[in-house]
């Protein structure tokens, strides 16, 4: 019986400022705040460690020893601001670039899924990201050919990961990570009764 808690607010808006016919530049704006409570009611009825011989000072309440996690509620809080800028140029009517920057935010938490008795509640921070997008999009022979490309890197601080500890799945933050990426695709009709399509994703 396990409670958790989470109460999320968020405020957030984007504009975009047409500074001349082809080129215009987009911003955007979001904060988030996170709100986590937690009370951990999970107890092994069997007392199973007890019975494999372990002594009562691994155990978070030493009046029960069934309860995995120390009594009583825990509590986090979390705010994020995070920002878009984007600059768009229109070079004709069949040919568009942009060039985007992002950022994202995950907020952090307790782990819940134990195998045995904790003092203290394992938990993870929060995750953040950079994503960097240069994009070309296009339309040619008279539109019936489609080719659209971009590229992206995402720089995460503060990964969050599940590895494994003993038999129990636990998340925890790696140092820093990167993915840097190239999408392309290709649409096109030869005649109106047929489309082609082709697509390619390369990641590292």
């Amino acid at each position: 019986p396990n409670t958790l808690v989470n109460r999320s607010t968020a405020a957030f808006g984007q504009a975009t400022w047409h500074v001349t016919e082809p080129w215009s530049v987009t911003l955007g704006l979001r904060y988030t705040k996170e709100e986590k409570s937690f009370f951990g009611g999970q107890r092994d009825r069997n007392s199973l460690p007890i019975k494999l011989g372990a002594p009562p000072s691994i155990f978070p309440d030493p009046t029960d020893l069934t309860l995995y996690f120390p009594p009583g509620e825990l509590n986090q809080d979390y705010s994020n601001t995070s920002i878009r800028a984007g600059m768009e140029y229109r070079f004709s009517d069949d040919l568009f670039g942009y060039v985007s920057y992002s950022e994202g935010f995950k907020a952090g938490g307790w782990d819940t899924r134990l195998t045995s008795p904790v003092l203290e509640v394992p938990g993870f921070d929060p995750e953040t990201a950079e994503v960097i997008e240069v994009g070309l999009k296009g339309e040619w022979l008279g539109r019936t050919l489609r080719t659209n490309v971009a590229a992206f890197r995402t720089d995460y601080r503060d990964l969050q990961l599940i590895i494994q500890k003993g038999i129990s799945p636990l998340t925890t933050n790696a140092g820093q990570s990167r993915i840097d990426g190239f999408e392309g695709e290709l649409q096109w009709l030869p005649v109106p009764e047929l489309l082609l399509g082709l697509t390619y994703g390369w990641i590292d």
